[in-house]
Protein backbone atom coordinates (compact mmCIF):
# COMPACT_ATOMS: atom_id res chain seq x y z
CA UNK A 1 0.00 0.00 0.00
CA UNK A 2 1.49 3.39 -1.07
CA UNK A 3 1.04 6.43 1.23
CA UNK A 4 0.10 9.58 -0.42
CA UNK A 5 2.60 12.26 1.16
CA UNK A 6 1.80 15.91 0.79
CA UNK A 7 4.50 18.47 -0.24
CA UNK A 8 4.21 21.44 1.61
CA UNK A 9 7.58 23.02 0.71
CA UNK A 10 7.67 26.18 -1.25
CA UNK A 11 10.15 25.25 -4.50
CA UNK A 12 13.62 27.25 -3.48
CA UNK A 13 16.06 29.06 -6.00
CA UNK A 14 19.30 27.01 -5.34
CA UNK A 15 21.40 29.82 -6.70
CA UNK A 16 20.35 32.83 -4.92
CA UNK A 17 20.31 36.55 -6.46
CA UNK A 18 21.19 37.64 -3.29
CA UNK A 19 25.43 37.10 -2.05
CA UNK A 20 25.76 36.34 0.85
CA UNK A 21 27.89 39.25 2.98
CA UNK A 22 31.41 37.10 3.14
CA UNK A 23 31.31 36.59 -0.33
CA UNK A 24 32.32 40.39 -0.82
CA UNK A 25 34.91 40.14 1.59
CA UNK A 26 36.75 37.01 -0.45
CA UNK A 27 36.94 39.04 -3.35
CA UNK A 28 38.34 42.47 -1.86
CA UNK A 29 41.04 39.90 -0.87
CA UNK A 30 42.83 39.32 -3.99
CA UNK A 31 42.52 42.73 -4.69
CA UNK A 32 44.74 44.31 -2.13
CA UNK A 33 47.02 41.45 -2.82
CA UNK A 34 47.15 42.20 -6.52
CA UNK A 35 47.71 46.11 -5.80
CA UNK A 36 50.25 45.30 -3.18
CA UNK A 37 52.04 42.99 -5.64
CA UNK A 38 51.67 40.67 -3.03
CA UNK A 39 53.32 42.64 -0.21
CA UNK A 40 50.06 42.80 1.68
CA UNK A 41 47.72 40.17 1.18
CA UNK A 42 44.36 39.43 2.69
CA UNK A 43 42.87 36.38 4.13
CA UNK A 44 38.87 35.88 5.81
CA UNK A 45 38.66 33.78 8.53
CA UNK A 46 35.34 32.23 10.23
CA UNK A 47 34.60 31.98 13.66
CA UNK A 48 31.75 30.12 15.27
CA UNK A 49 29.28 32.72 16.79
CA UNK A 50 26.49 30.76 17.91
CA UNK A 51 23.51 32.26 16.34
CA UNK A 52 25.46 34.39 14.13
CA UNK A 53 28.32 34.52 11.73
CA UNK A 54 31.61 36.14 12.48
CA UNK A 55 34.44 36.87 10.03
CA UNK A 56 37.39 38.51 9.86
CA UNK A 57 39.07 40.43 7.10
CA UNK A 58 42.79 39.82 8.32
CA UNK A 59 45.65 41.67 6.18
CA UNK A 60 48.82 39.44 6.19
CA UNK A 61 52.04 40.15 5.64
CA UNK A 62 54.31 37.27 4.20
CA UNK A 63 57.46 38.38 4.15
CA UNK A 64 57.03 39.64 8.47
CA UNK A 65 56.71 35.51 8.91
CA UNK A 66 53.53 35.41 8.38
CA UNK A 67 52.70 38.83 10.44
CA UNK A 68 48.31 39.35 10.41
CA UNK A 69 46.25 42.59 11.49
CA UNK A 70 42.63 42.34 11.87
CA UNK A 71 41.52 44.83 9.91
CA UNK A 72 37.60 44.95 10.72
CA UNK A 73 35.23 41.74 11.78
CA UNK A 74 31.75 41.31 10.46
CA UNK A 75 28.82 39.57 11.80
CA UNK A 76 25.35 38.93 11.10
CA UNK A 77 22.61 36.24 11.88
CA UNK A 78 22.72 32.85 10.59
CA UNK A 79 19.03 33.14 9.12
CA UNK A 80 19.10 36.18 7.54
CA UNK A 81 22.19 38.13 5.68
CA UNK A 82 20.88 41.46 6.66
CA UNK A 83 21.60 43.68 8.67
CA UNK A 84 25.69 43.21 9.23
CA UNK A 85 27.71 44.73 11.62
CA UNK A 86 31.19 45.77 10.96
CA UNK A 87 33.81 46.71 13.83
CA UNK A 88 37.21 48.13 12.84
CA UNK A 89 40.26 47.68 14.68
CA UNK A 90 40.74 51.26 13.25
CA UNK A 91 40.54 53.31 16.36
CA UNK A 92 37.48 56.14 16.42
CA UNK A 93 39.49 59.26 17.96
CA UNK A 94 35.66 60.51 19.11
CA UNK A 95 35.43 57.72 21.52
CA UNK A 96 38.90 57.80 22.72
CA UNK A 97 40.55 54.38 21.16
CA UNK A 98 36.95 52.70 20.63
CA UNK A 99 36.46 50.84 17.65
CA UNK A 100 34.41 52.47 14.57
CA UNK A 101 31.44 50.83 13.73
CA UNK A 102 28.82 50.33 11.12
CA UNK A 103 25.08 48.66 10.41
CA UNK A 104 24.64 47.46 6.81
CA UNK A 105 20.79 46.80 6.00
CA UNK A 106 21.70 45.58 2.46
CA UNK A 107 24.29 45.00 -0.16
CA UNK A 108 24.61 48.70 -1.06
CA UNK A 109 25.08 49.67 2.55
CA UNK A 110 27.61 46.78 3.28
CA UNK A 111 29.94 47.64 0.12
CA UNK A 112 29.66 51.61 1.43
CA UNK A 113 31.34 50.79 5.17
CA UNK A 114 33.96 48.34 3.68
CA UNK A 115 35.06 51.20 1.11
CA UNK A 116 35.12 53.40 4.13
CA UNK A 117 37.00 51.23 6.04
CA UNK A 118 39.59 50.42 2.64
CA UNK A 119 40.04 54.15 2.28
CA UNK A 120 40.05 55.64 5.79
CA UNK A 121 43.69 57.19 6.35
CA UNK A 122 44.76 54.60 9.72
CA UNK A 123 44.17 51.85 6.86
CA UNK A 124 46.17 53.17 4.63
CA UNK A 125 48.76 54.53 6.80
CA UNK A 126 48.54 50.65 7.98
CA UNK A 127 48.95 49.01 4.91
CA UNK A 128 51.66 51.25 3.54
CA UNK A 129 53.36 50.65 7.49
CA UNK A 130 53.31 46.61 6.17
CA UNK A 131 54.75 47.01 2.82
CA UNK A 132 57.66 49.71 4.22
CA UNK A 133 58.28 46.49 6.89
CA UNK A 134 57.92 44.24 4.25
CA UNK A 135 60.51 45.80 1.97
CA UNK A 136 63.29 46.53 4.62
CA UNK A 137 62.95 42.68 5.89
CA UNK A 138 63.55 41.17 2.76
CA UNK A 139 66.50 43.87 1.96
CA UNK A 140 67.96 42.62 5.27
CA UNK A 141 67.52 38.95 4.80
CA UNK A 142 69.29 39.15 1.07
CA UNK A 143 72.23 40.84 2.65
Amino acid sequence: MTENIVDLWPEFTLTPEMQAPVAFLRQQAPILARKTKNVVTAKVEAVDGGDDMIYSFVLVAPALKGYSFRLFSMVHSKIALYPVNLRSALPDPEKKGFSLTWKAANESELFDAMKEIFNHPKTIEAVNSIIAQSEGFQKKTAQ
